[in-house]
């Protein structure tokens, strides 16, 4: 039951990111259904069956095929973790390659699939970036189970009034916590920061440093760098997440 609610999700999400790509464009579903690129990678599909992607999903079994003739991979179409913004940023690169003619439509024929960006650690400063994949890299190596765990944080986050409040996750050293948090980061792309004591990641300012670059490129704020003293006090981290919500909320009417 519940795999099948997670195709149905990825289906209409494949649908809707069909739908921006199209948009994105300049295209329509009638002129793009008539390029033989189309058919020969998808289908010739009937227009009303193609109108209703967005709305009703986009078969799973042709988002490759469909993800390959806008020149990404698949994992752009489904993965909801993937940011919009990031999605939005490489159709706009495959479409600045192909213009031609001063035409509208772009020429789709020659667009070539390429792999999708490493979205997941893009905005982690690098100081911080390699030690974080390593250390999540050595607990995600035997992590199995903690279910209960998965569903008591979901209860929280969907009871909660407006998503708001601590989630503790206390116990003994090495029970898994830390593996438990890589876990987390690795599905759902959660914004993070590791304290690691043997390569001294372990001040305010690091963290400080760290998250609110992540805020800035994950919700497009208007800092769009960090000032000089941004790690010296909370000051900017609390205008950044003041902004976040709001910056949220116009990026999903998109």
């Amino acid at each position: 039951m519940a795999t099948g609610r997670k195709s149905e999700q990825r289906s209409k999400l494949a649908g809707q990111r069909f739908e921006l790509a199209v948009t994105l464009f300049n295209a329509s579903y009638e002129a793009i259904v008539k390029l033989e690129r189309w058919e020969s990678l998808v289908g010739y599909f009937e227009l009303k069956q193609i109108r209703r992607w967005p709305k009703d999903g986009l078969p799973l079994k042709r988002v490759d095929q469909v993800a390959a003739f806008f020149g990404l991979e698949a994992q752009a179409f489904i993965d909801d973790r993937i940011d919009q913004r990031d999605l939005m940023a490489a159709l706009f690169r495959m479409k600045t390659r192909v213009i031609a003619d001063g035409k509208k439509l772009i020429d789709l024929e020659r667009v070539e699939p390429s792999p999708a960006p490493d979205y997941h650690a893009r905005a982690i400063p690098d100081e911080f970036s390699g030690a974080f994949a390593a250390f999540m890299a050595d607990r995600l190596r035997h992590f199995c189970g903690r279910r209960f765990v998965f569903d008591a944080l979901d209860a929280f986050l969907e009871n909660t009034p407006e998503g708001n409040g601590y989630f503790l996750i206390t116990g003994d050293p090495g029970i898994g916590k830390s593996a438990l948090m890589a876990k987390l980061i690795h599905d759902r792309n959660y914004l993070h920061h590791f304290n690691i004591g043997p390569q001294s990641i372990n001040r305010p300012h690091h963290f400080l440093k760290n998250i609110c670059r992540q805020l800035i490129h994950r919700y497009d704020l208007s800092c769009t760098s960090l000032p000089p003293d941004a790690n010296l006090d909370g000051v900017l981290l609390n205008r950044l997440l003041a902004e976040a919500p709001k910056s949220w909320a116009k990026m999903r009417k998109w």
